[in-house]
C-alpha cells in the first residue's frame, strides 16, 4: 500500500520496495498458502492466526491461492465494512437502477435455459409456473448470476459450447459447502461486537477441512456474527424488537449424500422430510447453538428462533453447483490468469 504524505509522491526508497516486493509476489502467483507459510512461519499458533479467515473462501491451506488469501487478508488489514440495512439493500437498489431506466425484475420465475441461436446468446427461456406455461424472453445479451458450471453445462448446454470452455467447465473445482444456523436470541448478547469471531476445534486448519465420507459429518469450528450488532441503527431489518440476530455457520460436504438426499428430491422440494435429512440438519444445528453458548455463555438458553441452511438448500434456492454458496475455487490453478472473464465463451454471454 502506498500512502502518500502531506500530498506528496512517494519517495524512490518506497517505489523501490514496492518493486521489489512486486518481484517477489510474481514468483508465489502459482503458489498455495501452505507454500508460502512452508518454511517462513514454524508457530504452529501463528500460522493458524494467519490462516485463520480461510472459511471465507472455503478452502484448506494446501488447496487455496496465496495470491487470493493474501488480498483476503489485506481487506480485513484496512478495515472490514457492512452495508447500512444488510445485503438485501444491495438487491434493492440494483432492482431499483433497473426499473429507474425501464428494466423490470421478475421473481419466482426459474430460468431452465439460455437460449442459443448461431453461436449466440440470444435469451432466456422460463420454466413454466402454475397458469403460466413456458416462454421464451429475447434479449441482446445474457448476464448469468448462476455458479460457472450451472450456466455453462445446465442452462447454455454442452453441445452450445466450444471444447475447452466444456472441458474447464467439466473438470473445474468448486469450493467448499456450508451449514448455516440463524438465529434469534432474546435480548443483547454481552461481549458480541460488530466483528466476526472465528472458532475452531484445533490450531490444523487444514484438518478444518478434512472429511471422512465413512462417517457423519462433523464440525470442527464455527463462524459467528450478527448483523444487530454490525447495523444496530438498523436492527428492524435483522430481528423484531428486544432480538439480537446471530449467524453461527461451518464447513461441510456439499455431496447431497451425506444429507440423505438426493438431486431429484431437491428439485422436487421434498428433500426437508426426509428422516436422514432432519436427523442430520438437527445435529448440526444443535452443534452450532452449543459452540455459540460456548463463546457466549448463556445464550443457548435465550434461542426464540432458529432455522438452518444445508448445501440442499443451496441447491434448492440457487441451483448452486455442489451446494456451495462460494462458487469455483480460488485454486492457483482457477484464480488470477486461470480464472474464467466476464464474457462467456458464447457472443452474447457474459459472467456475473
Amino acid at each position: 500500500v502506498v500512502e502518500r504524505a502531506e500530498g506528496r509522491r512517494p519517495s524512490l526508497s518506497a517505489l523501490a520496495k514496492i518493486a521489489i516486493d512486486g518481484l517477489y509476489l510474481a514468483t508465489k502467483q502459482d503458489a498455495t498458502m501452505a507454500d508460502v507459510l512452508e518454511g517462513t512461519v514454524r508457530d504452529p499458533r501463528c500460522r493458524a492466526v494467519l490462516l485463520g479467515q480461510s472459511g471465507d473462501y472455503g478452502l484448506p491451506p494446501s488447496k487455496v491461492s496465496a495470491f487470493l488469501h493474501m488480498g483476503l487478508a489485506g481487506h480485513y488489514f484496512r478495515g472490514a465494512f457492512y452495508p447500512k440495512g444488510g445485503g438485501q439493500i444491495i438487491a434493492d437498489r440494483i432492482a431499483e437502477r433497473i426499473e429507474a431506466l425501464g428494466g423490470e425484475v421478475h421473481l419466482r420465475s426459474p430460468v431452465s435455459k439460455i437460449v442459443v441461436e448461431d453461436g449466440r446468446a440470444k435469451g432466456l427461456r422460463l420454466a413454466a409456473k402454475a397458469g403460466d406455461p413456458e416462454r421464451v424472453v429475447w434479449a441482446d445479451v445474457v448476464l448469468s448470476n448462476a455458479d460457472y458450471k450451472k450456466t455453462l453445462l445446465d442452462l447454455v448446454g454442452r453441445e452450445h459450447l466450444p471444447a475447452s470452455a466444456a472441458s474447464f467447465a467439466e473438470t473445474s473445482e468448486m469450493a467448499a459447502a456450508l451449514f448455516m444456523t440463524f438465529l434469534g436470541i432474546e435480548g443483547t448478547i454481552a461481549g458480541m461486537g460488530a466483528q466476526n469471531v472465528w472458532q475452531f476445534d484445533s490450531l490444523d486448519v487444514e484438518a478444518f477441512y478434512r472429511d471422512d465420507p465413512s462417517r457423519e459429518i462433523t464440525a470442527r469450528g464455527c463462524y459467528v456474527t450478527s448483523a444487530t450488532h454490525k447495523d444496530p441503527a438498523h436492527a428492524s431489518h435483522h430481528a423484531p424488537a428486544g432480538v439480537t440476530n446471530v449467524e453461527v455457520m461451518t464447513v461441510v460436504p456439499g455431496d447431497l449424500a451425506r444429507f440423505g438426499v438426493d438431486a431429484a428430491s431437491v428439485a422436487s422440494w421434498t428433500y426437508a422430510e426426509h428422516p436422514a435429512y432432519v436427523a442430520t440438519k438437527r445435529r448440526l444445528e444443535d452443534d452450532m447453538i452449543r459452540r455459540l453458548d460456548a463463546l457466549f455463555p448463556g445464550v443457548a438458553a435465550r434461542v426464540v428462533f432458529r432455522e438452518s441452511a444445508t448445501p440442499a438448500s443451496h441447491v434448492r434456492y440457487t441451483q448452486a453447483a455442489g451446494g456451495t454458496g462460494y462458487g469455483l475455487a480460488a485454486t492457483p490453478a482457477q484464480f488470477m490468469k486461470g480464472r474464467p472473464g466476464y464474457r462467456g465463451p458464447l457472443a452474447g454471454l457474459y459472467l456475473a
